[in-house]
Formats: C-alpha cells, sequence, structure tokens
C-alpha cells in the first residue's frame, strides 16, 4: 500500500537552531538542526532563526538567508516527538 507524502503543517522558530513543526502523520517534532549550521546562507542570529516559513507545498522550510531544509530532513534531526490530536 502506497503511503502519504509527510508535509508541514506549523512551524515554530524555537531557540536557534531548533524549530518545532507539526506534521500531517499527526506528530510535533522538535529538532535540532545545528548539523547545518557550517552551510555557508544558515542564519546567523535569533532574530535571522525566526525568519522562516514554510514553502508551498508544505515539503520544506525556507529561511529569509535562503537556507532551506526538507520535512525529511527536520524530522531525521528531532530530539523530540508527541502525538496530537488533529482537528477537522
Amino acid at each position: 500500500m502506497d503511503q502519504a507524502n509527510i508535509v508541514i503543517q506549523f512551524v515554530k522558530a524555537l531557540t536557534m537552531p531548533q524549530i518545532e513543526i507539526i506534521a500531517s502523520n499527526g506528530i510535533r517534532y522538535i529538532s535540532d538542526l545545528k548539523e547545518y549550521s557550517s552551510i555557508k546562507c544558515f542564519p546567523t542570529s535569533q532574530k535571522d532563526w525566526e525568519k522562516v516559513g514554510v514553502t508551498t507545498y508544505g515539503f520544506n522550510l525556507t529561511w529569509a538567508s535562503r537556507f532551506e531544509v526538507h520535512v525529511d530532513q527536520v524530522i531525521a534531526c528531532a530530539i523530540s516527538e508527541e502525538s496530537i490530536k488533529l482537528q477537522a
């Protein structure tokens, strides 16, 4: 049976380099993206870190600095996961 793609429904910038997302699979992830901090366009301040958004189809997070990560990368860097109730 095919599995639907996971998309990001909500994002919140936490203390740099942590991020919180709620995904379409009903799980809230808190992820630590420090492993990407050596990338040239990685945000350099908390103010820049908070300039994050979900791309149109929900597969990526993009910062104003042009740093971008895919939902699978965010999930792979998760330091906590919590099931949530999805409401219609």
